[in-house]
């Protein structure tokens, strides 16, 4: 049986992205919540004596299990103020309260030597003893919409919400927000609008900004401020929330070194000082008021956030009131706590129920400075009622859980003190509070990671039938590169186990697979998975694709394994010479590598090491050809022109430090950002267009008005933002905005005509016949039948779309990294000009070695397998407001430049040297571009399964499976347009073969 390799791409692609997805999902599901708010009906009663905790405790873990959450008939109703509500456990001790977030507030922007120099006021109070300063710890993922979610609910928002940050919609579970609505406080919001997509109907009085635009540092904070001198005057209000979005665009835009941050800070210093003093000069009210600085997330090293390095998840959270009495105990200054501590306490301070799915712990140094002992104590009763509670709805038995032994004992210290207390016994009760207090706390802090660990329900079954299909996908591809590299067939050859029809074997498979899903999702006393086995459409859908691809695959997979079991396998990749078991090796080991975690963080050391490797393989390679007497001599030149490409990758892999552990260390790039070296980041950025526009003349022998345009406005709008100084009189629009849409024209420019090319390629049939008639070229005459055999055609489609891709990369990165583009325009013209014609690799070696130095390009521009390196500031070039596809296109772009310049320059390779073979070598290269994605995803995918309860898994295991993720996404779009090639080729060819002549 032989299947077109068009349709067998197709399908091992589609197979490829459903079982990576199916992964996802069941790796990384929605946290799903308990439904309903908090009451204080569920709110228990104080212990009354030494022995309840032993006699009643039956009937208190009955309590628990019994308990019936309050819960909503619809969605709408927690905008309903409850109806009322019983009276607090603790007495409400503040009165109106101001939230002031700051985006991406490090805590060494206040605590540090940079809030020493620009936020006096601020530190003036903290080191005065005027405040209670707190360094609150996020989780990660670091992003702005999880954070908010887990500041207002106390809850550990999923992964899966870095994807969702994009798109938020309505927070359903219970918050602080909602419990305050529901209480009857009138509250004003005024900044990102994230908050007005969270909690709709909530907020009184609001006037939202986006929080995507990042190009924009000034008026999205002037936006929030210009409402303070109305808002502070308002009597109308008692809770203000202010989310200032600048700080964190300028991160994006410059990094935490820029001296537009110590700007911002002072300008974020001054709006405090105008709140405190607003608070406190006001009319005094029968309580204080109560004013918190936080911030969401922290600011990486390069300026991004959504990792889990220090600098990103250490915020600070600093507490502002009159009420508060000066302290000079200077020992632990800055106590750690954790960032969802903030709801449950703040929710005890007003007097309102705390969040329903809340994990946070009340913060024993505030409310005790705040509150009496006996309601302090009352309020960590509370709160670890409501952790209890928590916990029972996850695991299997409360009465055998550690956390519920040290509550217990927690309550019997506490009952104790009360019956000291009401005795009016004179034996001091400090160091008894203390006692009590710490017992609360251990019981929260193993509550808490005890319910957190459970919280990540994994659907086994749906992860491994997608690392089934994954493996399937890997040894198909593989089994189809090889036939493509070996075999010139059309398609790709099956053999059946037996004689007869595929479709029985195929039946059989499906028959099979089949059966093991019932068997599974009708298993007594397991868990089916969610998936795959529940109610409803998706289930269904999703258990059939499965059923299809798995017993297709599989009956692919028998046809050819059992019968040529191992004959064929040990020759599917010919080892020829040094260079290509270099790189089938180099791919084995990288693949391994991903094994470990540490490897996993530094990637990009493993990928510099092969990719030096490869280049010193290529030269001894070419040292080889010297002596030889049967090829033509290699000149000695070469061997200099691979010397230059080593020294030339030294310096690009020296340019941007990234990974983890030597992420700080000064590079390159860095020496050039520095605010008095803009001379030579200006100088730097010319001669690399310079460079850039060089090697494209002397590559094609033509001048082009059109690229020297779009790299002309592309630097014009560098110098228009600031970025650079041409130090010319050049006029220059608000934002760089006309210079950025005119390289976006320039470059739409050049993909039109590459697409004008490329419609225009083929000629009619019966002139394609004449061609093949009248040749008197014998290559020609031999050439089969509707290959394409018109030199340069095709070379000037794809030059012209290569010419508008480094037009658009250079328009998007920071100016530093455009000279990580003209390294790697230098690298592309001396391997492919100068190297690859001696060495006569066969296509697929070819791409092995683009898809090596496209990886380190990656790299050496600064990325790595942490979301805190997306430069999200480069979806934004040109903006005026937030786009959420073009935005989403254009970082994308940007993040993976390196990938795509080095697979397009592969592309162009072969239509300028290979034209006479064009469509063959394209689908040599599609499957081996497959393949290079399939191997370390199926294996990866293993990985993960396996250390799925790894400490590492949210904070490094997580993060690379969705780069990987992202990268075959790239790959996708690469397959997709090449197989539409193809596929336009092989319909003009068929559509006219019946035709007339005159048509």
């Amino acid at each position: 049986m032989e299947i077109s390799k068009v349709a067998f791409l197709l399908l091992c692609l589609f197979g490829e992205l459903f079982g990576l997805i199916l992964f996802l999902q069941g790796f990384l599901p929605f946290r799903k919540s308990v439904p309903g708010y908090s009451s204080f009906l569920d709110v228990p009663k104080e212990p009354s004596n030494a022995d309840f905790t032993t006699k009643q405790l039956n009937q208190y873990i009955h309590d628990l299990e019994m308990k019936s959450w309050k819960k909503e008939k619809d969605s709408g109703e927690d905008n309903k103020p409850e109806e009322d509500p019983p009276p607090p456990p603790v007495a409400p001790v503040i009165g109106r309260t101001v939230i002031m977030l700051i985006d991406a507030l490090r805590e060494d922007f206040v605590f540090g030597p940079k809030g020493a120099d620009h936020m006096q006021f601020t530190r003036g109070l903290i080191d005065k003893g005027q405040a209670r300063s707190f360094v609150a710890r996020a989780q990660p993922p670091t992003v702005t919409m999880p954070r908010i979610k887990a500041i207002t609910s106390g809850t550990i928002p999923g992964f899966m919400d870095v994807v969702l940050n994009l798109r938020s919609d309505r927070l359903e579970e219970d918050n602080l927000i909602s419990q305050l609505h529901r209480n009857g406080k009138s509250i004003y919001f005024f900044g990102d609008d994230t908050w007005l997509k969270l909690f709709p109907g909530h907020f009184k009085k609001t006037d939202g900004t986006t929080s995507f635009y990042v190009s924009d540092y000034t008026e999205v904070d002037r936006n929030v401020s210009r409402h303070l001198p109305v808002t502070l005057v308002d009597k109308q209000w008692d809770v203000l929330i202010l989310h200032y979005l600048g700080l964190d665009h300028i991160g994006h835009l410059g990094g935490p070194d820029t001296p537009l941050v110590g700007q911002k800070l002072e300008e974020m210093d001054e709006v405090v000082q105008q709140i405190y003093e607003a608070l406190n000069q006001g009319t005094p009210t029968h309580l204080p008021s109560l004013f918190i600085l936080c911030g969401d997330h922290g600011m990486s090293d390069v300026g991004s956030h959504g990792g889990a390095s220090p600098h990103e998840i250490h915020t600070p959270l600093v507490f502002l009131s009159g009420a508060f009495d000066s302290v000079t105990d200077e020992i632990n200054l800055y106590p750690e706590v954790q960032q969802i501590d903030l709801a449950p306490t703040l929710s005890l301070l007003l007097g309102i129920p705390i969040p329903l799915n809340s994990l946070g712990g009340v913060i024993p140094e505030l409310v005790e400075d705040m509150l009496p002992p006996r309601e302090v104590l009352r309020g960590f009763q509370v709160n670890t009622h409501q952790l209890a509670s928590a916990l029972h709805k996850n695991v299997a038995d409360v009465r055998a859980e550690s956390s519920f032994e040290l509550y217990q004992q927690a309550l019997r210290l506490h009952s104790r003190w009360l019956a000291l207390h009401k005795n009016g016994t004179a034996v001091p009760l400090d160091t008894m509070t203390d006692r009590v207090v710490d017992y609360y706390t251990r019981a929260q802090s193993a509550m808490q990671d005890r319910v957190s660990s459970s919280l990540a329900k994994y659907d086994t079954f749906a992860m491994m039938c997608g690392i089934i299909l994954l493996f399937q996908v890997f040894l198909l591809t593989y089994y189809a590169t090889y036939q493509s590299t070996t075999i010139p067939i059309e398609g790709v050859r099956f053999y059946p186990l037996v004689a007869g029809s595929f479709l029985s074997i195929f039946f059989f498979c499906c028959v099979a697979t089949v059966t093991g899903l019932f068997i599974v999702c009708t298993m007594p006393g397991g868990k089916p998975s969610e998936l795959l086995c529940g109610f409803g459409v998706l289930p269904l859908v999703r258990a059939v694709i499965l059923a299809v691809l798995c017993a297709g695959f599989s009956s692919l997979l028998l046809g050819y394994l059992l019968r040529k079991p191992y004959t064929r396998l040990g020759h599917i990749s010919p080892f020829e010479s040094i260079g290509a078991k270099g790189l089938v090796v180099g791919t084995v080991i990288h693949t391994a590598s991903l094994l470990s975690s540490s490897f996993d963080e530094e990637e990009h050391q493993t990928w510099y090491f092969l990719s030096t490797t490869l280049l010193l393989l290529l030269m001894l390679e070419l040292i080889s050809l010297l002596g030889r007497k049967d090829a033509e001599q290699v000149p000695w030149s070469i061997l200099f022109i691979t010397l230059g490409c080593l020294m030339l990758f030294r310096i690009q892999r020296s340019w941007n430090q990234t990974g983890i552990k030597w992420a700080h260390m000064p590079d390159v790039g860095d020496w050039f950002l520095r605010p008095d070296h803009r001379v030579y980041l200006t100088t730097l950025m010319v001669v690399s267009i310079v460079i850039i526009y060089l090697f494209q003349i002397l590559e094609h022998e033509q001048f082009s008005l059109f690229f020297l345009a779009g790299l002309v406005g592309a630097t014009c709008y560098r110098n228009a933002i600031g970025s650079i100084d041409l130090m010319l009189p050049i006029p220059v629009s608000h934002k760089g905005i006309y210079e950025a849409w005119f390289t976006y024209a320039v470059a739409l420019a050049l993909l039109g005509r590459a697409i004008i090319s490329f419609s225009g390629l083929y000629p009619s049939l019966e002139d394609e016949d004449e061609m093949y008639e009248d040749a008197d070229d014998i290559s020609l005459q031999l050439l089969p039948k509707g290959t394409n055999p018109w030199v340069g055609r095709p070379s000037r489609a794809v030059t012209d779309f290569y010419q508008s891709l480094i037009v658009l990369i250079v328009l998007l990165l920071r100016p530093h990294n455009i000279a990580v583009v003209a390294v790697t325009v230098t690298l592309q013209h001396c391997i492919v000009i100068y190297l690859l014609p001696w060495l006569r690799w066969s296509p697929w070696k070819m791409t092995l070695l683009f898809v090596w130095l496209g990886q380190s390009a990656f790299f050496a521009q600064g990325n790595s397998n942490s979301a805190a390196t997306v430069d999200i500031s480069a979806g934004y070039v040109g903006l005026e407001s937030h786009h959420l596809v073009l935005a989403s296109l254009l970082t994308s772009i940007a993040t993976f430049s390196g990938p795509f310049l080095w697979i397009v320059r592969l592309i162009m390779c072969f239509s300028n040297r290979y034209s006479s073979r064009y469509y063959h070598c394209i689908q040599e290269v599609s499957f081996t571009l497959l393949l290079c994605r399939a191997f370390p995803l199926a294996v990866y995918s293993l990985v993960v399964f396996f250390e799925r309860y790894h400490l590492f898994i949210w904070s490094v295991f997580s993060p690379k499976l969705l780069y990987e993720g992202s990268h075959l996404l790239v790959v996708t779009f690469v397959l997709l347009f090449l197989q539409f090639d193809v596929i336009f080729v092989q319909y003009f060819r068929y559509s006219r073969k019946g035709s007339p002549k005159n048509i």
